[in-house]
């Protein structure tokens, strides 16, 4: 099977969407900033627009 329409979609959403989700996790709780910043950087691993702290995995406003 392709994967290679998934991929595009997938590169078309973070290109359109990534900012928008930092912008709604980084004012989560610190549970929800990390579990946000895991799932993130698993789907989206290239993009240097989710930030890790230097003490806990957060996502942070770049």
């Amino acid at each position: 099977m392709d994967h290679l329409p998934q991929r595009h979609f997938r590169n078309f959403f973070f290109d359109a969407k990534s900012n928008e989700l930092v912008s709604v996790f980084s004012d989560g709780s610190l549970n929800v900033r990390r579990e946000a910043y895991d799932i993130l950087t698993t789907i989206d691993p290239k993009r240097n627009i989710y930030q890790k702290s230097s003490a806990t995995n957060t996502i942070c406003r770049g």
